[in-house]
């Protein structure tokens, strides 16, 4: 949501080929902040008439073409679900409606679910957890709408919705991120050393479950919110009915470059960011991969 959907979409262009596809709250088209944090709170959240898809779109065709992302045709093969909240005051729905315009371009429509009719705020919106839809007080609401489920079954498909009964027989497990950084390199401190992953009970003694990567958004990791953005979102529970693993990276604040500990989406730690070669993507996407390949064994 908001700079985790961000993170989550910059993610998918550059390294499309390791995902199936991806889900986005609350956020915009890859590389819009063009590495300036005013773009990035200005156009980016609360000015869609600003951002220029067609711009976005050639910029992430040149960086295809040099091989800094991996080929856009590869997003061709995947699945796209968008989340806006009709009340959210933080990032204008009208963003969300311009990652769907760039995804257009590289994405088959039929695999793009686009939704802009939930009564939320800048909040997640689930079926049982949270306060009151649309209230603007909490970052989670319950809005008796399941985005965890709709997400993962539009990406995936034939997925078993969760009963309110579903018992959670899995394990809650932490790793270690820093495992995956390179600190010679990589100073950024914004990496918390701890992230949280959920095993299903159907995970832990067979290979081969699928995994899905879910980032928080600002004032949302471990160090400020606790464990809410890892127990309350109903992932877990739709984890539990198919088999999913549900990795939980988690970000830090770190003083004036990121003061509410937010996913690097307009170039805190390098003009870079956006590329596949960056650390802090590749801490996110080949670490929490590997970290699910491990707690299976």
């Amino acid at each position: 949501m908001g700079a985790g959907g961000y993170m989550a979409g910059q993610l998918y262009v550059a390294n499309s080929l390791m995902f199936n596809g991806v889900g986005i709250i609350a956020a915009g088209p890859y590389f819009c902040a063009w590495r300036n944090l005013t773009v990035a709170k200005s156009d980016c959240t609360m000015t869609p008439s600003k951002i220029d898809v067609e711009k976005l779109v050639d910029i992430t065709y040149a960086l295809s073409e040099t091989e800094q992302i991996d080929n856009t045709e590869f997003m061709n093969d995947g699945k796209v679900f968008l989340l806006a909240g009709k009340h959210d005051r933080n990032v204008n729905p009208g963003v969300v409606k311009k990652a769907e315009d760039y995804f257009n371009y590289f994405v088959d429509k039929e695999d793009i679910k686009a939704v802009y009719d939930v009564e939320a705020a800048h909040a997640f919106p689930t079926d049982r957890y949270g306060q009151k839809c649309g209230a603007g007080i909490s970052n989670v609401e319950n809005c008796g709408y399941n985005t965890a489920f709709e997400l993962l079954q539009h990406i995936y498909t034939n997925l078993e919705r969760p009963s309110a009964e579903l018992k959670l027989n899995g394990e809650f497990l932490e790793f270690d991120q820093h495992e995956f950084k390179d600190h010679s390199i990589d100073r950024s401190p914004s990496v918390d050393r701890v992230g949280f992953a959920y095993i299903p009970s159907g995970c832990q003694d067979k290979p081969g479950c699928r995994v899905h990567v879910m980032l928080h958004g600002c004032n949302q990791g471990r160090d400020l919110q606790g464990d809410s953005f890892v127990t309350q979102l109903g992932y877990n529970e739709v984890g539990e009915e198919n088999d999913i693993i549900i990795v939980y990276p988690q970000a830090l604040p770190w003083g004036n470059f990121n003061p509410l500990g937010c996913w690097d989406w307009w170039g805190y730690t390098s003009p870079s960011y956006g590329k596949q070669s960056r650390l802090l993507t590749i801490c996110i996407a080949f670490g929490s991969l590997r970290t699910a390949e491990k707690l299976m064994r």
